[in-house]
């Protein structure tokens, strides 16, 4: 397998993971329900991509070669790079006109 397609499917798993985790939606009043999922899964597509290629930047600027510090720099490029993703993702919602909603547990 290619480093590029594990690193996409690192990053999916990932991000599935984060979202799987959160107490929240999107929503935009000004679109039909309809818009919403479509708009999420282009933003995360796009949030995913830039991440990525920024996640290959980082790596192709690490130390090359046998280091000691190498392990520990790829995670943390790793690290920095789902972190990234998340932003970028956040801030596309945003621009498209979408706020975060907490979900309210519901009363027993």
């Amino acid at each position: 397998m290619n480093t590029g397609k594990a690193l996409m499917i690192f990053l999916t798993v990932v991000l599935a993971a984060s979202c799987a985790g959160s107490d929240g939606r999107w929503e935009n009043p000004d679109l039909p329900k309809e818009a919403w999922s479509r708009d999420e899964a282009a933003c995360h597509r796009a949030a995913s991509e830039r991440a990525e290629k920024d996640y290959a930047l980082d790596q192709q600027r690490s130390p090359q070669g046998y280091s000691r510090t190498r392990a520990y720099t790829a995670s943390m490029n790793r690290y920095e790079a789902e972190k990234r993703e998340k932003t970028l993702f956040e801030r596309c919602m945003t621009r498209n006109g979408y706020v975060r909603v907490e979900n309210k547990p519901e009363p027993k």
